[in-house]
């Protein structure tokens, strides 16, 4: 099985065209390149809390990177067994 991973981070990116806040980053593990680039954009439009739920109720490998540190599994994400680099390391 190929895995692609897709990293999204912008201050501006909605369907309203109204700027989203820039609450950190997300990253998607997906079967191709274009469904990691589709979800983690759509991922981070949604933000963490809404986001997270999506991506947990539809079994995506996603992580939310937030700007204060914290970082966001979904279960998906976790199976993978990841080794994030800290933030003062990034």
């Amino acid at each position: 099985h190929t895995r692609c991973l897709s990293h999204w981070s912008s201050d501006v990116c909605s369907s309203d065209l109204e700027p989203c806040p820039a609450w950190g980053s997300t990253a998607v593990v997906a079967a191709d390149g274009l469904s990691a680039d589709v979800l983690s954009t759509a991922l981070y439009v949604l933000g963490p809390d809404r986001g997270l739920a999506w991506a947990e109720r539809h079994e995506v490998a996603a992580a939310f990177l937030l700007n204060d540190g914290h970082i966001r599994m979904t279960r998906a994400f976790l199976s993978l067994h990841p080794t994030l680099i800290p933030r003062e390391n990034r």
